[in-house]
């Protein structure tokens, strides 16, 4: 089973802005009418309930979405690069690797249908059309688009199951999910028999429930040891536990401390679930004893203890009402909301492209700015008349302003994307 997978997403870049003027009969004067381009593609995370793993981004590393179309004559605007969709299980939760390396949980998509944009479009470049002014009106700039997002991020799946089986390996818990519901796991008398999470519908004719069996827990799970520290996560959305002891361990005091304190290691909020505590192999142990030495602990003197015998079905009723009656008790202490959200709000980062790099021995500054990039880089500027109108947008967008406060004067050498000339403009 793939419990977490990493993956880089890229959203499409916008499509270029275009140079154009209207050329119909009898309209010798005809301004400008360049489209702008279309918004690149955004990249979609969508949980589904027919995907059960995270098995098909095994293979793949890069997902992308389609960049959007350039603009046109006539006003015609490019069309919206079509978006990338990744299916992931329900319950999977998202995270987002931030440049300085921490991760940071961006969604988490525990319902059918919840979705988030993962990677945001690049914005459309302007065509010339957008860049008429009372001082401008022939005017011949342009906007390359936007490049589209990239994100890096972490899918973890995390088991959507009210109750969780907890215990350590060989305590039974294989046999007892077999007794509650419809599940048939692999049973072996040998240790991590189960070696992933196994689910389970505990069912009565008006209500439904699912059951996780979490793979045995020993000492050192929560730092890796064993294999529970790979399956604790799924512990994380259980409700409630039915924390299952071997009713013929000679220290099921210590048993029961031991599973509890790998709980707490891994996440303090997880003993704090409410839980049954069942004694298993009543059919051949003294059930009686192993509940006296669990109830000198001062917080299980008033806990919910059972004796059953998974194997042959013993006390299996008993505990079936202990669960049904937890359940609902915390259903109404959650309030569990039916109006669920389906999309995930999530804005764009963007990185600060505001910043002059002064090279003081050459005298050159390379300007690292977004707006004045996207202007340069599709601009043809031999043409005369093309550098005193993108002048006059350099510094309606601030660029000019951060030169100067830079220290830029006329005779430097000034650097935007592939453009190199000298300043000669005094401000």
């Amino acid at each position: 089973m793939i419990d977490s997978v990493m993956i880089i997403t890229l959203a499409g870049k916008g499509g270029d802005g275009a140079v154009s003027f209207r050329k119909e009969k009898f309209v010798p004067r005809g301004g400008p009418d360049g489209g702008n381009g279309g918004i690149g593609g955004n990249v979609w995370i969508v949980a589904s309930k027919e995907v059960t793993t995270l098995a098909n981004f095994r293979n793949g590393r890069r997902y992308l979405a389609k960049d959007g179309i350039s603009g046109g004559r006539q006003n015609r605007h490019g069309k919206k690069g079509q978006d990338a969709f990744l299916y992931v299980p329900v319950g999977t939760v998202v995270r987002e690797i931030i440049p300085d390396g921490h991760k940071e949980v961006v969604g988490d998509l525990n319902h059918d249908k919840a979705k988030i944009i993962i990677a945001h479009g690049g914005a459309g470049g302007r065509g010339n059309k957008e860049f008429v002014s009372p001082t401008n009106q022939v005017p011949l700039l342009r906007e390359q688009g936007e490049d589209g997002e990239k994100t890096e991020i972490e899918l973890e799946l995390q088991t959507l199951a009210e109750v969780g089986i907890v215990g350590k390996p060989n305590a039974g818990k294989s046999t007892l999910l077999q007794q509650l519901t419809n599940a048939k796991p692999v049973i072996g008398d040998y240790p991590f028999t189960t070696k992933q999470p196994v689910l389970g519908v505990m069912e009565e004719p008006t209500r439904t429930t699912l059951i996780a069996e979490i793979p045995g827990l020993i000492q050192g799970a929560h730092v890796g040891v064993g294999l529970g520290h790979r399956f604790l996560q799924h512990a994380e959305r259980s409700g409630l536990f039915i924390h299952i002891i071997d009713g013929t361990s000679s220290t099921v005091l210590d048993d029961f401390n031991m599973v509890e304190e790998e709980l707490k290691f891994y996440d303090e909020d997880l003993i704090k679930k409410r839980k049954v505590v069942v004694i298993n192999k009543r059919d051949i142990c003294d059930s009686d004893d192993a509940i006296r030495q669990l109830r000198s602990k001062e917080n299980l003197k008033e806990a919910e203890i059972l004796a059953v015998s998974a194997k042959t079905g013993e006390g299996i009723r008993e505990l079936e009402v202990a669960v049904w009656e937890l359940i609902e008790e915390y259903k109404q202490n959650t309030n569990i909301s039916h109006n669920q959200t389906l999309e995930i709000p999530r804005k764009r980062r963007k990185e600060v492209w505001e910043d002059v790099e002064w090279d003081e021995t050459n005298q050159k500054a390379t300007i690292h700015f977004s707006p004045a990039i996207r202007l340069v880089s599709l601009l043809n500027l031999d043409d005369f008349r093309v550098q005193p109108q993108l002048i006059d947008e350099l510094r309606k967008n601030g660029t000019i302003n951060a030169m100067v406060n830079a220290g830029v004067k006329p005779g430097n050498t000034i650097r935007i994307g592939d453009w190199e000339f000298e300043w000669e403009y005094e401000v």
